[in-house]
């Protein structure tokens, strides 16, 4: 085994690349032009794509946190069950929240001031507060430890996102930070000196010299980030597709992880393709297009992607010098395989006249339009679609897999977000009513379904009740594989 490499800067530094020196032309080459009319009021520019972090920052505020499942990221303290939404209590009276976060083994809670709280299992660096002790747990949400000078290099954070034992953010001014123990199907990732910093506290991912990001989104060992400028980047595992791009964490050098070693492109007739989004969950990424299109790339066994095969469009680039096409979209008629997208590829199956706003699961997807529709794809065993058609008779599981998007008719109409995880999703509305469905293993469904209840399969979205929830709304949540966490506001 190789030393260890020697721990990185907070922020990595790159050289400055030098500046070509002029060409010059021989005047005997040069033929005379016209002279060109003077353009008015700017006609003919080509309007410069630039994205708004404001477009993406959490938009509501809140008092209460609440949870359900099981685990010390539940955040009760000694009590680590609960079968429906319980309220956290000890929160300090001046936080109001704007943000939280279900990961794999922990909870994130983002305050308005920048503050971020968190509880759970801390295994390598997952929960960073002053009280957790090495390989232990914190069962109560306590400030994370950030550097002294990080408000004053990055500004504060204003949103946050939760993997499976890490997670990530993004700065007032554009930065991703991320920390916390990253794996991949071998184990931990400790291949470079960023993810071992990583495990001792915050850490720079993209500085915002380089990419000023506006959003981040965590699957369960990776991210993406969406630049202002329409740029998407990933960081993390990448064994199933997921990175978008070559993904082989012994090449990565500490000192162009921010440059075009991180950087997915995709280029159509010469040009880059813009993009307005981004969502991820387990082992897949998406990015939604400026023209309406989502691309996508990663896990894609049971056809959640919305891939098809022959669906593939563009050519892959950041370095990669195979053609998407070749290896992008494979038939997902075969469940004997494990497929991947490697590289982004147009999911023909989610219809690009439709404004996606959010997309959600491991092998199933939730999305949802802008309009407030929700709607499905992928697997279905345990009914995580929620449609109530999956059954098991005679050892057969009819409408286990949907290749097509399927719409949710038995939900309002004015659905806010969704959020999903494995078997198992969420929806809440406009009002501040909660439903959930699919698979309710540990209580993370919030529908008090006891450990004594012979089923646990909840078919078809089920409206969340819970007395902590009286004279209160949900404005935001987020599940993950054994837990649920609510953002609630007291009714005005």
């Amino acid at each position: 085994m190789a030393p260890p490499r020697k721990k990185a800067a907070l922020e990595p530094t790159a050289k400055e690349g030098e500046k070509e020196p002029e060409r010059k032309v021989s005047q005997s080459r040069v033929e005379k032009q016209p002279a060109k009319a003077p353009r008015k009021g700017g006609a003919g520019r080509a309007k410069k794509f630039k994205l708004s972090i404001d477009d993406f920052l959490p938009k509501h505020r809140a008092k209460f946190i609440l949870t359900c499942g099981e685990g010390d990221q539940i955040g009760h303290g000694e009590r680590l069950t609960t079968k429906k939404p319980r309220r956290i209590d000890g929160l300090p009276a001046d936080a109001v929240f704007t943000q939280v976060a279900a990961g794999g083994v922990h909870t994130l809670a983002l305050a308005e001031d920048g503050r971020v709280f968190s509880c759970g299992v801390n295994e390598k660096g997952t929960v960073p507060t002053e009280s957790a002790e090495a390989e232990g747990s914190v069962n109560e949400l306590a400030p994370i430890v950030l550097p002294e000078d990080f408000e004053a290099k990055y500004g504060k954070i204003v949103m946050v996102s939760a993997g499976a034992s890490f997670s990530a953010a993004v700065t007032e001014k554009g930065d991703v930070v991320a920390w916390g123990n990253l794996r991949d199907i071998n184990g931990t990732m400790e291949t470079h000196d960023m993810l071992m910093a990583m495990q001792k506290g915050v850490t720079v991912i993209v500085p915002h010299q380089m990419h000023r990001c506006v959003k981040v989104a965590c699957g369960e060992n990776h991210l993406i980030a969406l630049g202002e400028d329409g740029s998407i980047v990933t960081f993390g595992d990448g064994s199933q597709g997921q990175l978008g791009r070559l993904a082989v964490c012994r090449n990565h050098r500490i000192q162009y992880m921010v440059k075009q070693s991180l950087k997915c492109m995709v280029i159509e007739r010469g040009k880059e393709v813009k993009f307005a989004d981004v969502w991820a969950g387990g082992y897949w990424s998406m990015a939604r297009a400026s023209d309406g299109r989502v691309f996508a790339f990663g896990l894609n066994s049971y056809g959640q992607l919305g891939v098809s095969s022959g669906g593939a469009v563009g050519e892959a680039a950041a370095g990669n010098d195979a053609a998407a096409g070749d290896d992008a979209a494979m038939d997902v008629g075969d469940d004997t395989k494990e497929l991947r997208v490697q590289f982004p590829t147009v999911a023909d199956r989610l219809p690009a006249d439709i404004h996606w706003t959010h997309a959600a699961g491991q092998h199933h997807v939730i999305l949802r339009a802008d309009d407030g529709r929700v709607f499905g794809i992928g697997k279905n065993t345990d009914n995580a679609l929620g449609l109530g058609t999956w059954s098991r008779q005679d050892g057969r599981e009819e409408n286990w897999k949907y290749l097509d998007v399927q719409r949710l008719t038995n939900l309002p109409e004015d659905v806010r977000g969704i959020t999903a995880s494995l078997g198992c999703s969420l929806a809440w509305t406009q009002n501040g009513r909660a439903f959930s469905w699919g698979n309710d293993t540990v209580g993370q469904l919030g529908l008090g379904i006891t450990d004594d209840d012979d089923e646990k399969l909840v078919e078809t979205p089920r409206l969340i009740t819970s007395a902590h929830l009286d004279n209160c709304q949900i404005v935001q949540a987020s599940m993950a594989d054994n837990h649920s966490v609510f953002l609630v506001a007291a009714n005005e």
